[in-house]
């Protein structure tokens, strides 16, 4: 529940200081948490790229896959970080990307 609140609003922005990519999705279910002290999705992007990274917000599983799909490279390393399956993101990822490999 921690991560539906703003209260590591400002350390996430640090925790992806390695990344070279950062996609960010909404969080999940945000009516769980009063809206003064709900996590802002999008303003972690633009925290990140205050810090001069790279990053996405986008607003929903399918595009988030879309967008891996189409960028994801080979060698690249792709984290999902949730507390949630995600509408099954890592496994429709690696299908896609099993099926972008024989074409």
């Amino acid at each position: 529940n921690t991560s539906r609140r703003a209260l590591f609003q400002e350390r996430y922005a640090g925790a992806f200081d390695a990344a070279d990519l950062v996609v960010v999705a909404p969080v999940n279910r945000p009516e769980k948490t009063p809206e003064g002290d709900r996590f802002s999705s999008s303003r972690l992007a633009a925290d990140l790229r205050a810090r001069g990274k790279e990053a996405r917000f986008l607003p929903d599983t399918d595009a988030i896959l879309s967008f891996l799909l189409r960028e994801a490279r080979p060698g690249d390393v792709v984290v999902a970080m949730s507390n949630g399956p995600m509408d099954g993101l890592c496994p429709r990822l690696l299908q896609g990307l099993r099926e972008r490999g024989k074409g």
